[in-house]
């Protein structure tokens, strides 16, 4: 039985008169490479080439020799396996701790801020589906909810409402909701029911006491200011300044304030819902 290739396909050592014909074109082979000494990075890669040409071709036999090796290692020297297991164990410790000490690291110290999840959390959309947004039945027809005003103004201010649902509202509920319908009934009788507090509150006050007295001393003392300051401008030659109070003198204090009336407007005005 003839093979149709070698076991180990390096080439032999070449003769004088091989070597003497060799050409600059044609490859050297490993065993001129290797006694000549000169490695280039064309020789290495050439190398390189054969060795994995080699495993390709004998894989099946150098596993082999290595398991025959291993078995024959455990047979007859079982210390130095144990040893080599501790070795291969302890190795793995080491490259776990090193590559865990540089992850911490580098956790600590990196200020490039965490990837935002993209992912829906669905939880508002999820929860509508519970039974407890079936009631109350809010009022579907705008046109029964309770009279306020007068027909005239009632009728404006619910259109006003139903712009607002649908400018700031309307487009968006749809993906968060299981019932966008019925949460916008829902909000557009809450908004009527604040305007309907609004209105019981303002039934108690002195309006003409308001208009005819505290909002002329208001604007009296806002003109009066205003004049001072100006003469006291004329006389020094500084630039006009007023006195502002503390909730306007920036404008992160004043939106703070804004937020702030927001949240009493809210609390007074709407159902307990809207300010958890």
């Amino acid at each position: 039985m003839t093979l149709d290739r070698p076991l180990f396909p390096i080439d032999p050592l070449p003769t004088s008169a091989a070597t003497a014909s060799l050409s600059t074109s044609s490859p050297l082979s490993t065993w001129h490479i290797l006694s000549t000494g000169k490695l280039t990075t064309r020789n290495a890669f050439l190398l390189a080439t054969r060795a994995l040409r080699l495993l390709q071709l004998n894989w099946k036999i150098i596993t082999s020799a290595a398991v025959l090796t291993l078995l024959a290692i455990i047979w007859y020297y079982p210390a130095f396996f144990f040893f080599f297991i501790f070795f291969i164990y302890s190795s793995f410790l080491v490259i776990a701790a090193v590559a865990g000490t540089v992850y911490v690291h580098y956790i600590f110290t990196s200020t490039e801020a965490p990837p935002p999840k993209r992912e829906p959390t669905n939880i508002l959309y999820n929860a509508t589906k519970s039974s407890i947004f079936d009631l109350p039945i809010p009022i579907k027809n705008a046109s029964n909810l309770p009279l306020i005003f007068g027909k005239t103004v009632d009728l404006q201010l619910q259109q006003i409402i139903e712009y607002v649902l649908r400018d700031f509202m309307t487009h968006w509920l749809g993906h968060v909701v299981t019932q966008p319908k019925l949460m916008n009934d829902i909000v557009r009788e809450d908004f009527w029911n604040a305007i309907q507090k609004l209105h019981n509150r303002g039934l108690k006050i002195d309006a003409a006491k308001i208009i005819a007295v505290d909002m002329v001393n208001r604007v009296t003392v806002h003109l009066e200011k205003i004049r001072i300051a100006e003469a006291r401008t004329a006389e020094t030659g500084n630039p006009l300044v007023f006195s502002t109070n503390s909730y306007l003198v920036d404008e992160d204090t004043e939106l703070k304030f804004l937020r702030r009336l927001s949240e009493i407007m809210i609390i007074l005005l709407l159902p307990r819902g809207y300010s958890l």
